[in-house]
């Protein structure tokens, strides 16, 4: 029973990621774009299918001595849970989101580096 579980989950479990790459060496500035997802699924105690996502989306540009980076991550199960970032930085300071779902209640969190709340 183990292998057919394992079995099952290589062959539904899906890994894709992309990525992006561009500079300008005359100036020492450029962008990255990188994309990630993986899925698993799995049978459930009842035999239903359960399944878990996940969801990786970064954007990086750079130049004149600065760094700018957004960030976005999703989480979500058959269960109903979902988690949710969005990521902005500029050098050192940046601020994220994090919203939780769990059925119909919802969650934010505000997370700062070095940053004061006012600052916005």
């Amino acid at each position: 029973m183990r292998e057919m579980h394992s079995m099952f989950n290589a062959m539904h479990s899906q890994f894709s990621e992309a990525a992006f790459l561009s500079g300008d060496s005359m100036n020492g500035g450029g962008h990255i774009y990188k994309r990630t997802v993986v899925e698993k699924y799995k049978p459930g105690r009842s035999g239903e299918a359960q399944f878990e996502r996940y969801e990786d989306k970064t954007a990086k540009a750079f130049g004149g001595g600065h760094k700018v980076t957004e960030r976005q991550q999703l989480y979500q199960n058959s269960g109903g849970y979902q988690k949710a970032g969005h990521e902005r930085s500029m050098d050192n300071r940046g601020r994220k989101l994090v919203c939780e779902k769990i059925g119909q209640e919802e969650r934010y969190k505000n997370y700062f580096k070095n940053l004061e709340e006012c600052m916005l």
